[in-house]
């Protein structure tokens, strides 16, 4: 029995090297004091212009691009930075999607969020990340991440950080 569980931690230590790399970007949901119903998400800075060849989490490692056989989302979360006071119940669902082309794809979602309470200061909410195979977006033309909402516009003007968790699985060196 030792000798059958020590062959397969062995087997499992001998599998593909991963990385992660953290992506963060900001953006400014306009404030309204009327609270219109929001039908766009503003464009999140530093998500954008992204492939694989440019990533510094992969260059420091001296990755290159062709050596990455996987990379999906393990965390996506967004943070109200400011004002302190705000709180995310202007918003009622908030998707994150990848662009590369003419292609996109849902990578992380949640709905119900003004529900959920999550109270100032600062509420992080984390979202429901999807299990998607994001390489070719990052092999081609350059991939931007991008949000789609549904709520209200804030009262006032509400700056959010994005952060995006990406895993990269490589072939053996």
């Amino acid at each position: 029995m030792r000798k059958s569980l020590a062959a397969l931690l062995a087997l499992a230590a001998c599998g593909p090297p991963a990385l992660r790399a953290d992506l963060r970007g900001e953006t400014t949901v306009q404030g309204n004091p009327n609270q219109p119903q929001l039908t766009t998400f503003p464009t999140i800075g530093s998500l954008s212009n992204l492939d694989l060849a440019a990533l510094p989490d992969l260059k420091s490692q001296n990755v290159d691009p062709d050596q990455v056989s996987s990379v999906k989302v393990d965390l996506a979360k967004v943070k109200v930075l400011s004002p302190p006071e705000q709180d995310l119940s202007f918003l009622d669902s908030l998707t994150l999607l990848i662009r590369a082309g003419d292609s996109e794809t849902v990578i992380a979602e949640k709905s119900g969020i003004a529900s959920l309470g999550l109270s100032p200061p600062n509420p992080t909410l984390v979202l429901e990340v999807k299990s998607v195979e994001l390489r070719p977006y990052l092999k081609g033309p350059p991939a931007t991440i991008l949000g789609r909402a549904k709520g209200r516009h804030p009262v006032q003007d509400t700056r959010i950080e994005a952060a995006v968790g990406l895993r990269f699985e490589t072939a053996a060196f």
